[in-house]
């Protein structure tokens, strides 16, 4: 089954919602993709400090 892009909203300040477009503009992507990138790569960051492989 693929995945399903899920819809939510959610307020975030404006200079950071600034931030984010410019970052995006810079990475050659839409405000979603780089957002999702951002949450993707601290996840797995998370997931990695989690569980260590050492």
């Amino acid at each position: 089954m693929a995945d399903k892009k899920r819809q939510f909203n959610v307020r975030i300040d404006g200079e950071l919602v600034e931030w984010l477009k410019n970052y995006s503009k810079d990475s050659h992507r839409k405000v979603p993709d780089q957002l999702t990138y951002i949450l993707e790569q601290e996840k797995a960051r998370a997931e990695a400090e989690q569980n260590p492989t050492d």
